[in-house]
């Protein structure tokens, strides 16, 4: 934003999207109006710029505003006439039933077999699912607990160096759900499945990574990109409809809700911080199943 003199200088707006936009206007903060700001808004949603991130900005453009109000600097703040943007409302894709038993079909002999089988019933986000800990996986209580995630070291954001971490999404996602006894049984194999490789690997096996669910046949850990790519690979070479592996995310909230699950057990198996973002999420048109669908599922 544009530097005038003590009076009219622009408050110091720290993004650089912002800032650029408004220098690049001249508009400093004593000719700042309603209708421009709201012409921001619309500038940067034309760039394709999320909802939430008009939210943030609306939020911290308001603060710095009234910061100017209560220095004398600005008589009113003109973000009282803005109204506040909406997050966008975003409808995943998913699968129905008959495209996740094919889906399983195909996997049946493929690394991804056991994270997906898992995720379809539990719903996890991609490093909730990767940072699974056999100790989270008590078969005397038939319990599962989503307690870790992974994450990314390095600034480069690639798979070089990934950690587990107990800092979840949100208080809600962390959970404790009952063990499907579908789902216990794929964990029981998988388990059985790394005591033999690793009696086979013996010394040339991993074992920094021994008490995660999903690791490779000599123990290393499955990476986010990896988990990414490769599914993408299974549903193109198979002819599969494609979709995102977040979205079996929305495949999991489609088989409840087409179960008539209440919205609010949906939002605590999901693990979301409130119940609008479960509904706004997935309890789209899309996933509102006629009663003989519902009692199909």
């Amino acid at each position: 934003m544009r530097k005038g003199n003590e009076n009219t200088n622009l408050l110091h707006f720290s993004d650089l999207s912002i800032r650029a936009y408004f220098d690049d206007r001249e508009i400093t903060l004593k000719t700042l109006t309603a209708a421009q700001i709201e012409d921001f808004y619309e500038t940067m949603r034309a760039a394709d710029l999320k909802g939430s991130t008009l939210v943030h900005y609306h939020q911290f453009m308001n603060q710095a505003l009234e910061a100017a109000v209560r220095k004398d600097l600005l008589a009113r703040n003109p973000m009282y006439k803005v109204d506040r943007p909406r997050k966008n409302l975003f409808v995943g894709s998913y699968y129905s039933r008959e495209e996740v038993e094919k889906l399983l079909e195909v996997l049946k002999d493929d690394p991804l077999y056991p994270m997906v089988f898992v995720d379809v019933y539990y719903d996890l986000r991609r490093s909730e699912l990767l940072g699974l800990e056999w100790d989270s996986v008590d078969f005397v209580r038939n319990t599962l607990s989503v307690e870790h995630k992974v994450c990314r070291d390095n600034e480069n954001g690639d798979d070089r160096d990934i950690s587990i971490s107990s800092e979840l999404k949100t208080r809600n996602s962390r959970r404790t759900l009952p063990l499907i006894p579908a789902v216990r049984e794929v964990l029981e194999a998988e388990k059985k499945k790394q005591e033999h490789y690793r009696k086979i690997f013996k010394a040339e096996y991993i074992g920094k990574y021994s008490k995660m669910v999903f690791v490779d046949p000599v123990g290393n850990l499955y990476t986010p990109d990896y988990v990414t790519r490769h599914f993408e690979v299974v549903l193109k070479s198979n002819g599969l409809r494609p979709i995102r592996f977040h979205d079996l995310r929305h495949t999991c909230a489609s088989l409840l809700v087409a179960q008539s699950v209440d919205m609010k057990l949906i939002q605590l198996w999901l693990g979301h911080a409130n119940y609008s973002t479960a509904a706004d999420i997935h309890h789209s048109g899309h996933l509102r199943p006629s009663g003989r669908q519902a009692h199909r599922m």
